[in-house]
């Protein structure tokens, strides 16, 4: 499973920036962390997140995206809606 980390503006206050990391596989938002109010501060976090990240069996590339904070998402489907069953016509036995 492959990662990406990107640092995105927050819509609130153009100065703060939230750290996102997403999945390659599909551009799913994986985690959102909280605004923080300096740039330097969230390369820094991110970097933190990249080492903890850092695994064989995660890659994860060495360039951080910084989006706006306008960028769309993917968004969830959520569980699939439940479909009420049609009733079955009962079979009554004769007794012999």
């Amino acid at each position: 499973m492959s990662y990406n980390i990107a640092i995105q503006k927050t819509r609130t206050k153009p100065t703060r920036f939230c750290v996102c990391l997403t999945s390659i596989d599909n551009g799913k938002l994986v985690l959102k962390g909280e605004p923080i109010n300096k740039l330097a501060d969230a390369f820094e976090v991110a970097g933190r997140i990249r080492m903890a990240f850092n695994d064989k069996r995660v890659s994860m590339p060495n360039q951080i995206e910084v989006l706006p904070a306008t960028h769309k998402w993917p968004t969830n489907a959520g569980p699939k809606k439940k479909v009420a069953k049609t009733a079955r016509a009962q079979i009554t036995r004769h007794p012999r």
